[in-house]
């Protein structure tokens, strides 16, 4: 669910595109940590990940992609 901040913004850049993971369907791939990752690493081109070192989550999805060969760009964000 989008939130008013979220709907405004996209209203107000109506070139930006909006994909709804409520509307898509989602391969179904093996040993994929969840459907978003699967989403994410099927419509997109490159993914660039901000990660603090520490999220669990974060690192499933970055181990998956590698095994995937999916092309992805790592940046670390310092945990404070």
């Amino acid at each position: 669910m989008l939130s008013e901040r979220q709907l405004s913004l996209l209203e107000k850049h109506p070139h930006v595109s909006f994909i709804d993971a409520r509307q898509e369907q989602i391969p179904l791939v093996p040993q994929a940590p969840s459907e978003r990752d699967i989403l994410f690493a099927a419509r997109a081109d490159l993914l660039v990940l901000l990660w603090d070192g520490q999220s669990e989550g974060t690192r499933r999805m970055l181990e998956w992609l590698s095994v995937q060969k999916k092309d992805h760009i790592i940046g670390y964000v310092p945990h404070i």
